[in-house]
């Protein structure tokens, strides 16, 4: 019989801002994720908001990486945000696993760590994904807010009194899950994408 091991969390960082929830009706038709998430990581009463300070003109227009990116700076500049971080680093990828380049789930762990660390210090993650996880290779269509990780240990299913260890961030969807849900890094990172996210830090 095998022996079982208690699940047990080593650590766990949670921050307190969500994204806001995807409104009904939308504001655009596409839906308001970028409003979404920036409303509700600079504290802003509702999503519209968001786009007269954060969007260009003030448009009610799709959000993407390239337009995300000219918000956080504006942001900064308009005082909501104290720091932010729009470029990210790339891990040397063992040789054996370059099969399809530097693919981003095999830099999992150095990158939950850099993301662990950003959590530690106040920062928040912006990250572009593919919202129903069809990835690898796919286009991104959605962004959500990453606001906390966790290291826990789960039983080995092959080696008795083994432990496995599960790195997980906790993201903050409007359109799912605002309240915030745990994902296992290396699933992430293969089958939503989010890997080249923005690191921003509230000032307020």
């Amino acid at each position: 019989m095998t022996k079982q091991i208690a699940p047990e969390t080593y650590y766990e960082t949670i921050l307190p801002r969500r994204a806001r929830p995807q409104p009904s009706p939308k504001f655009y038709l596409g839906g308001d994720c970028g409003a979404c998430v920036l409303a509700g990581l600079t504290n802003l009463p509702n999503i519209e908001l968001a786009y007269k300070l954060f969007q260009e003109d003030g448009k009610i227009e799709p959000w993407s990486q390239p337009t995300m990116r000219d918000a956080v700076y504006s942001a900064k500049s308009k005082g909501f945000l104290d720091r932010i971080m729009t470029h990210h680093p790339s891990w040397q990828v063992w040789e054996g696993h370059q099969t399809w380049g530097s693919a981003s789930w095999k830099q999992s762990l150095e990158w939950y760590e850099y993301i662990n660390m950003a959590i530690d210090a106040g920062y928040y993650g912006i990250a572009s994904i593919n919202i129903d996880g069809k990835g690898p290779l796919v286009e991104t269509d959605h962004l959500v807010l990453i606001c906390g990780t966790r290291e826990r240990v789960e039983p080995n299913k092959y080696v008795e009194g083994a432990g496995d260890i599960i790195q997980e961030i906790f993201v903050s969807c409007s359109a799912k899950h605002p309240e915030g849900r745990w994902y296992e890094i290396r699933d992430f990172l293969t089958y939503r994408g989010g890997f080249n996210c923005y690191l921003v830090r509230p000032s307020k």
